[in-house]
């Protein structure tokens, strides 16, 4: 459930009856439920609890046995349920690994291709397995801790290796402790934070690097040192790990790649230059390593790109320079001559392969979104020994199932929701957008079920979080459910967004909220165009960044009736100085600190202009967000408040940023629908 919080008496009578008309739908939904009516043509937020997806497509080095992840919403516990399916690739006949209701994930083939490494919760702790395909059984590696992390078998299969943090040593209490008496029940002791992260106040330490046996054992040590040591993957020869690390742990794009002795742990840098090289991966000849990097340039985001070190010469060069796109993954082809990269361009996921003189051919642009929340442009993928590629397959109107590419040949694997067909869904349709100074800008709208162009419609604007990130035609259950309400749903890819060039994505640089704002009315006004779309009926959401827009707009138009706020900064030197950011923040995206001009982070804040907003404006926080503390939506909402603007603060108990899968709640999520609905709905223009 969520908390609400009452305003102030000169807006009770009338937040008073948006808050009593959303229990009433509440209610009224509850009453349905119980006289259980023929199911609803439409899309509904309880399906939620249906849906569905794909991830981890994990293809056998011989390709013909796939494993994957399948992600569901447990009802009873309200909880995401993970569990590893295998799939024969020929036949297209799955089964599930372990029994019903283990949770099972992070499949992983052993170099053999004939056992599968995994993670399972049983008896409520995470251990360590390997199954055999040949025996259909599991056995349990004893002595992995838990906090291992990037688990990788030697080539043999006789050793793994594993990253794990080793916390720095203890610090005394400052002012020492008390005799506790025995038997005695005090209060837990203070808590001396040493460190303050994304999660809230941590432990500080470093990642080490360790190897152990692969039928279980103790634990080998093999680095000691102070480097942030994590990623390792082993040489052909089984003689040498690749591993990634941050010299300076508070400056952490600069990242660099090192070569370790298995026997010895003695250390070998490969790269040292400013910026960031990371993810080493060595071809299967052991000749070469591939690993993204960039050289820092002052901006706030950079394009990774693909680089080939020659390991005997020591030099590199890259293999994408021609390309605008920022690399966010890739695998060795089986003859070390080429690599298949992943990219996303202009809102689509790319599946490619690039030879080691820098050609690139396409193999499918249908790499989708993996989920159902929002249509990102992302999702994942493998590649078999003999060139049979997995990938989690996007499309407008489901969420991911799993397709695989063999001789050229695209053939859907895994078909997920096939009760979707029953639904009547709203259609997404392209809408280019002509933003300030000839901008370029890619739109798409969703319409509703029973669409008429003859009419017009209520409009919700939804503007994605990041900045650095893209939507895409992808299916996405919150979109389809406003407009399954009766909205046509409008989502940029505005300015900051990645898929458009480095350029594109910088032109947030030390002025966030205003450049994304322009591109996001210049969307308004061509939806509007089309003339299907009410221009006195548009309403505006967003979290995280988009979240900060949304905040950014109400202060700068009162051209929307109602608007919703998630997750998001309202005052940038408050925001700075309490959140998990704070370490890369200030110095990327405002370019100085706040102390230095506390005018230039005001002027650039969505309080500063609260004295301009008029519109109803609902605020929603996770009572767990670290990466934006609630204090920052608190802030607005009190401000609000203090104008006598209609608003409304709720409170996601538990819930982390973003709506982030570590804190996912089914009813959480379905109620935050209901409740932007409501609140939309309230001031909609009948």
């Amino acid at each position: 459930m969520f908390i609400f919080r009452n305003i102030v008496p000169a807006c009770q009578g009338r937040i008073g009856r948006v808050l009593f008309g959303i229990i009433l739908s509440w209610s009224a939904a509850a009453a349905t439920a119980q006289n259980a009516p023929a199911p609803s043509r439409h899309l509904q937020p309880m399906d939620i609890f249906s849906l569905e997806f794909a991830e981890d497509p994990l293809i056998s080095p011989d390709g013909r046995t796939l494993a994957y992840t399948r992600v569901t919403n447990d009802i009873k516990t309200d909880h995401m349920r993970r569990s590893i399916w295998l799939v024969d690739t020929t036949t297209g006949e799955q089964r599930l690994l372990l029994a019903a209701g283990v949770q099972s994930y992070a499949p992983k083939w052993l170099p053999d291709g004939t056992r599968l490494a995994y993670w399972a919760n049983v008896d409520g702790k995470d251990q360590f397995y390997v199954y055999s395909l040949r025996d259909q059984s599991s056995m349990q590696i004893p002595g992995l801790p838990n906090s291992a992390g990037s688990i990788n078998w030697s080539p043999d299969g006789r050793s793994i290796a594993f990253s794990m943090f080793i916390p720095d040593p203890a610090t005394p209490p400052l002012g020492g402790s008390l005799p506790k008496p025995e038997g005695a029940e005090w209060a837990p002791a203070l808590e001396q934070a040493t460190a303050f992260g994304a999660f809230g106040a941590s432990t500080s330490g470093h990642g080490e690097i360790f190897v152990m046996p692969a039928e279980g054992g103790t634990p080998r040590q093999v680095t000691h040192g102070k480097l942030d040591l994590w990623g390792a993957k082993w040489s052909p020869d089984g003689r040498y790990l690749f591993v990634s690390a941050t010299p300076n742990e508070r400056v952490q794009e600069e990242q660099e790649i090192y070569q370790v002795r298995v026997a010895d742990g003695t250390i070998k840098d490969l790269t040292h230059r400013k910026g960031a090289d990371r993810y080493p991966l060595i071809s299967p000849d052991g000749s070469k390593i591939a690993y993204y990097g960039y050289e820092e340039r002052g901006l706030v985001f950079h394009h990774a790109h693909l680089y080939v070190m020659e390991l005997a010469s020591g030099t590199a060069r890259s293999l994408t320079t021609g390309l605008d796109q920022d690399i966010r993954g890739f695998k060795w082809a089986a003859d070390s001559k080429r690599l298949y990269v992943h990219y996303n361009e202009r809102g689509l996921a790319k599946l490619s392969t690039v030879t080691l003189d820098g050609k690139i051919s396409e193999l499918t642009d249908k790499l989708g979104v993996w989920g159902f929340d929002d249509p990102w442009s992302a999702g994942y993928w493998s590649v078999a020994d003999n060139g049979v590629v997995a990938f989690t397959n996007g499309s407008p109107d489901r969420p991911s199932d799993i397709s695989i590419i063999r001789n050229g040949k695209v053939r859907r694997l895994v078909a997920l929701n096939d009760w979707l067909q029953g639904k009547t869904i709203g259609k997404i349709r392209y809408l280019p957008v002509s933003g300030p100074n000839g901008r370029k800008v890619d739109a798409w709208l969703i319409t509703p079920p029973d669409f008429d162009p003859s009419r017009k419609y209520p409009l919700i604007v939804k503007i994605h979080g990041g900045p650095h990130a893209s939507y895409g035609p992808f299916f996405s259950l919150r979109l389809q459910l406003w407009a399954a309400a009766g909205y046509v749903v409008l989502y940029p890819n505005q300015s900051g967004s990645t898929s458009y060039g480095e350029t594109f994505a910088n032109l947030v640089m030390h002025n966030i909220a205003q450049p994304q704002y322009e591109d996001v009315m210049s969307a308004v006004d061509a939806v509007v165009a089309t003339g299907f779309v009410d221009p006195d009926n548009l309403f505006i959401t967003g979290s995280s960044n988009g979240g900060l827009v949304t905040a950014w707009a109400v202060g700068k138009t009162n051209r929307f009736r109602a608007a919703v706020v998630q997750s998001t900064i309202i005052n940038y030197t408050s925001s700075t100085l309490t959140s998990g950011t704070y370490t890369w923040y200030p110095r990327l995206y405002m370019g100085k600190m706040p102390w230095e001009d506390p005018q230039y982070y005001w002027q650039r804040s969505p309080l500063s202009l609260v004295g301009n907003v008029s519109t109803p404006t609902l605020l929603f926080t996770g009572t767990e967000d670290h990466t934006v503390p609630p204090t920052e939506v608190e802030q607005f909402y009190a401000a609000l408040q203090l104008r006598n603007i209609p608003t409304m603060l709720i409170r996601g108990p538990g819930m982390g940023h973003d709506w982030d899968y570590g804190s996912f709640r089914g009813s959480q999520y379905a109620a935050l629908i209901n409740v932007t609905l409501a609140w939309f709905d309230r001031y909609r223009k009948k």
